[in-house]
């Protein structure tokens, strides 16, 4: 069974690249369970202010969830 990484889901390989207009990833989000897996993926999120690509606020938010449970 293949389980995603944050790299697999880069903007320069989505889908709707340049039509993004999602404040949230709605990629991230729905292979959230295979992400908390990748090392990568928590590093992403433990950087998420310097996030220079549309996943920032997606990192942001979920950065902040984690910081509240």
């Amino acid at each position: 069974m293949y389980r995603y990484k944050y790299a697999d889901l880069g903007c320069d390989y989505c889908l709707d690249r340049g039509q993004c207009d999602f404040e949230i990833c709605p990629y991230v989000m729905e292979f959230l369970d295979d992400l908390k897996l990748d090392r990568a993926f928590h590093e992403a999120v433990a950087n998420a202010e310097s996030c220079g690509n549309k996943h920032r606020q997606t990192l942001l938010m979920l950065k902040g969830v984690h910081q509240h449970l």
